[in-house]
């Protein structure tokens, strides 16, 4: 039998990801492998996987720093990856993969929680692919499939909380996370806001009229949700600009024509600004004080 050696150098849907260590051969003998590379947003942890998505012989997981110094190695025969995520600081990594049960090759599709030494934490049956990390990677949360429920992991495989999806509601939505970890934001699309503290504590929901306009969405869009729990959003198609603090009182309700123009978000400096920058020229920054 012909040997087949291919590396194929992909990358991940993750923000900043890089391609590092794609000079590394990896022999496949039989297998079509592709490796993909990325690293943690703060640039300490990069993870390389090799994954035989076409004949699922296998998944291998590598962990480096940043200076290239492996940090340990996970790997299982015999499936394939169907998704993963690198949390924020690269100290965890889950990887979603159909694993071989029974002798007739029934698959249990599953999703692995690991360090970054490569050892198992914990793993789970997938209802709805691999999770999305806090920032402060004590906790993710997952969705099922179809939008019906969500569910919040601690680092022991333990379920924090979950939110079932109400019969009139069309889907439940995870929207955002603040950056401590400390808040959630969830929509119960298509007009509904929710308010989480991390432990599943609902603090508040706050129903908005659906605004038509000229942008196509029919629902709430959230930008984003501050340390504090203040959450920036868009009622449905209008050009609002809403802020709405933890205890989901307006603090502003500003029109903004053409907004879908501009990226409009908390000022990293000063939060209690808005800034709106313009995506054809970055440089163009304006502020709006709400606080």
């Amino acid at each position: 039998m012909k040997k087949i050696i291919m590396l194929v150098s992909c990358v991940v849907a993750i923000p900043g990801v890089i391609n590092v260590y794609s000079q590394t051969q990896v022999d496949t003998s039989t297998i079509i492998a592709y490796t993909y590379t990325a690293h943690s947003t703060n640039k300490e942890t990069i993870v390389k996987m090799v994954n035989d998505e076409l004949n699922q012989t296998g998944v291998q997981v590598y962990f480096f720093n940043k200076t290239g110094k492996l940090l340990g190695k996970w790997e299982i025969n015999d499936t394939s990856a169907q998704a993963w995520a690198l949390s924020p600081r690269g100290n965890y990594f889950m990887c979603e993969i159909f694993r071989k049960v029974t002798a007739n090759d029934s698959r249990s599709r599953e999703v692995v929680v690991m360090d970054n030494t490569g050892k198992e934490l914990f793993s789970y049956q997938s209802s709805g692919g691999i999770g999305r990390w806090s920032p402060s990677e004590d906790y993710f949360i997952v969705h099922d499939y179809g939008f019906t429920a969500l569910r919040a992991y601690d680092l022991k495989g333990k379920v924090i909380w979950e939110k079932k999806k109400p019969e009139n509601v069309k889907e439940l939505s995870l929207a955002e996370i603040s950056k401590n970890g400390e808040y959630i934001a969830l929509v119960e699309y298509p007009k509904t806001v929710i308010l989480l503290s991390k432990d599943g504590r609902e603090r508040y929901r706050k129903d908005f009229e659906i605004v038509p306009g000229k942008l196509k969405r029919k629902s709430i869009l959230t930008r984003e949700i501050d340390n504090d729990g203040n959450i920036l959003l868009h009622p449905g198609a209008s050009t609002e600009i809403r802020v709405l603090d933890n205890k989901g009182n307006m603090k502003l309700n500003r029109h903004f024509a053409r907004y879908d123009h501009f990226l409009v978000l908390f000022s990293t400096s000063d939060t209690s600004q808005i800034e709106i920058t313009n995506k054809k020229k970055e440089s163009e920054k304006t502020h709006i004080k709400w606080r």
